[in-house]
């Protein structure tokens, strides 16, 4: 890990060796694996998980991390992790923090979503989590259904949309609402670009996965929400904070 003034490392550390995949994430992705930073329940087979090392270890010198994405390819200087505190240099305005509800993945209650003056979703409130792990936005089946046909997606393949490009600027704005507060996210912000042999087509950031229903509903908000705002995971407090990303 990088530091001011140097480097340094955890110690010990296990990690999972994969020997066979089926699927072609990790053929076509420019990752070569998983971070997991959830909490131990998470953990597979009671492994102790890096940021848990971090804190026993003292590499990390406070019990909370904090991404900024940068979902600007172009950008040279990229996104930051950091693990141990956070960056003032990357959010503006107040940090809302919410409460974990169920350690695991970092879980919190959503109050609801709304899609301009035209639907909203959510009633009443749901289970919802931020994570960095999962590219698009997640909801039940039935809610991407009716948000997809809001925002005039036609479904390609299964759980996969496909918005006009050139209804971007018509497009409504979403709003997420936790805590008494609205975050905001724009059709520039919930639309992945994607070209492919100089074709540029736009997915519809809204995928469907039902969850058992020990576990959901369920939403997720993944990197399409954090790249808009900066978010820290306190284990400390067994919070999560959003705040507008700069």
């Amino acid at each position: 890990w990088h530091k001011a003034g140097g480097q340094v490392g955890v110690k010990g550390q296990t990690f999972a060796e994969i020997t066979d995949e089926d699927s072609e994430s990790f053929v076509v992705a420019k990752f070569d694996g998983v971070l997991g930073l959830g909490y131990p329940q998470a953990a597979v087979l009671g492994v102790q998980p890096v940021f848990d090392s971090m804190l026993e270890q003292g590499v990390a010198e406070k019990p909370v991390f904090a991404f900024y994405l940068d979902r600007n390819v172009a950008d040279p200087n990229g996104g930051e992790v950091v693990f141990g505190g956070i960056d003032e240099a990357h959010y503006k305005g107040d940090i809302t923090y919410l409460p974990v509800t169920k350690k695991g993945y970092w879980q919190f209650n959503m109050d609801g979503v709304s899609v301009a003056d035209k639907a909203t979703f959510c009633e009443g409130g749901c289970a919802a989590v931020a994570d960095t792990g999962t590219s698009m936005l997640v909801a039940p089946s039935e809610d991407v259904k009716k948000i997809n046909k809001l925002l005039g997606a036609k479904e390609a393949s299964p759980g996969q949309y496909l918005v006009d490009c050139e209804s971007l600027p018509s497009l409504p704005k979403i709003t997420f609402h936790l805590n008494k507060r609205e975050f905001v996210l724009s059709p520039d912000d919930y639309v992945l670009k994607v070209t492919q042999e100089g074709t540029t087509f736009c997915l519809s950031g809204f995928i469907p996965m039902d969850f058992p229903p020990e576990m959901g509903p369920l939403w997720i908000l993944g990197d399409m929400f954090i790249g808009r705002y900066y978010t820290i995971f306190d284990r400390g407090n067994d919070r999560v904070g959003f705040a507008e990303a700069r």
